[in-house]
């Protein structure tokens, strides 16, 4: 799954001689049209050469929703240089990134003192540099290639910055209609037995506005081919309300049939195992992604 995100953030190079270190292509940008690489800086030492550029952009990102809603995703943006191969031209790391601290890091490219954090509903963890190479096994067909070489690899430098959601306030406005949906309809266990209606209506209510929710918490998603983790929840609750269902008429049945005793056997079961699943999905929940 392939996601869009805006990037504004400056790149430096320290080189010596012409200019073609700074000859980049950005190999994951979403759409050409939107790129803006400035140079807002430029000196030369010794003959060491240094340029900042300032770049803005879309750039795409492999997207896993699994874990959704406690999901951390991870924001790539790679450049490689756009003529030079790698046995011409290889990029490092500068030292002086790798002292900067991660708060430092994660500040914008468009205003120094705005965090990334400002992402709504999102918070920023971490940002890391790597170099690498990025390239072919084939010649591309040059005819100045030596036949005993196979292939042509071009520098590359990524950076990734890891990014998570803000848990509690999305659980806080998804799931409390969730949890005052599961305490009204344990309460429909303590009903008469006279009220069997009532009872399986409840477990009927349960199951219909569970999949309601479950649409709604999930509609921010993209479309993907597999499950999620929140819809396990609501997977495992919408079998507690329809087993309240079927509780209900089983109660009304034996209260019919004056079995009394298996009646209240079978009260005091759902009494205990209501809250008793219920609290098993969270600690799941609580040992896998807390």
């Amino acid at each position: 799954m392939s996601g869009t995100f805006h990037a504004i953030f400056f790149v430096w190079f320290k080189y010596y001689g012409d200019d073609d270190a700074i000859d980049i292509v950005f190999t994951n940008l979403a759409d050409p049209e939107t790129l803006i690489v400035d140079e807002v800086r430029a000196s030369e030492v010794d003959g060491e050469k240094y340029r900042v550029l300032r770049v803005a952009g879309y750039f795409t990102s492999p997207l896993d929703f699994r874990a959704f809603p406690f999901d951390k995703q991870q924001l790539n943006v790679n450049f490689s240089n756009r003529t030079a191969t790698l046995d011409q031209l290889a990029y490092a790391i500068d030292s002086d990134f790798t002292e900067i601290p991660i708060d430092d890091r994660l500040s914008t490219g468009g205003y120094a003192v705005a965090p990334i954090n400002q992402i709504k509903n999102w918070n920023a963890h971490n940002l890391q540099a790597f170099a690498g190479s990025v390239g072919t096994l084939s010649n591309l067909g040059d005819p100045s290639a030596e036949s005993a070489n196979h292939g042509v690899e071009y520098s590359r430098v990524g950076a990734q910055i890891e990014i998570g959601r803000t848990v509690g306030q999305f659980l806080l406005k998804n799931l409390l209609p969730l949890v005052l949906l599961l305490c009204i309809t344990y309460i429909s266990l303590f009903f008469s037995h006279d009220q069997t209606t009532e009872r399986v209506s409840f477990g009927i209510t349960g199951v219909l506005t569970g999949a309601v929710l479950l649409s709604t918490v999930t509609s921010v998603l993209p479309e993907v081919g597999y499950t999620v983790a929140i819809e396990w929840a609501f997977y495992a609750f919408i079998l507690l309300f329809r087993a309240l269902y079927f509780g209900g008429a089983d109660c009304g049945r034996l209260n019919d049939a004056k079995q009394i005793s298996e009646m209240r056997t079978l009260d005091w079961v759902a009494r205990i195992g209501y809250p008793v699943l219920v609290a098993l999905v969270v600690v799941g929940y609580w040992v896998t992604y807390g």
